[in-house]
């Protein structure tokens, strides 16, 4: 028995920027809920969420929605383990993951995007920032593949400058199914 991929899809968690680019958020979920892998994000608003709604909403679905999601900090700063963030898990994560990991610095010992990359199969970039970057690195490093579906290199927050630009394959549709069908090909 072969086990179902994990596929890590990151982006902004700015609602905002969910509804912005709400059409790739679209295109990802329905190429991934038409292939037999698990979805997972950050469980969160923006485009995590859209992702999310997405993937669960399509007929037919062969895989689960998961997020690995953060722990609150309240107003003073201070790390509340047993509380989940506020804004999290989003209504559409079936399999809320939750950690003691705040995540302040996103590549930090206290991130949950170590688990993200590490869970990952394969990664998934669309738009968004620091964080979005972050996990994208952090895969790289653990020897994921990662891709970005965005229209310029900008779209992600410090792409064009980073150190594994190289590594990340910035794509177009036609590309992104191409790549889906190399590492999770429809059955």
């Amino acid at each position: 028995m072969t086990k179902k991929k994990i596929i890590l899809v990151v982006g902004s968690h700015s609602e905002k920027q969910g509804e912005k680019h709400r059409n790739k958020c679209q295109f990802v979920a329905e190429q991934l809920a038409d292939r037999d892998v698990h979805l997972l994000t950050g469980g969160g608003p923006g485009v995590m969420a859209k992702v999310s709604k997405y993937f669960f909403d399509r007929p037919n679905r062969r895989g689960l929605c998961l997020g690995v999601l953060p722990c609150a900090t309240d107003k003073q700063g201070v790390v509340q383990r047993n509380t989940t963030k506020e804004g999290y898990p989003n209504e559409w994560v079936e399999i809320p993951i939750q950690t003691h990991l705040p995540g302040s610095d996103p590549k930090g010992d206290e991130s949950r995007n170590h688990i993200n990359a590490l869970t990952a199969s394969v990664v998934i970039g669309l738009p968004g920032g620091k964080g979005t970057l972050a996990e994208m690195e952090l895969a790289i490093r653990y020897g994921k593949k990662c891709v970005a579906l965005v229209d310029k290199v900008d779209d992600i927050t410090g792409l064009g400058d980073s150190d594994f630009r190289k590594s990340i394959e910035v794509v177009g549709k036609q590309r992104l199914i191409d790549f889906l069908d190399e590492v999770a090909p429809k059955k």
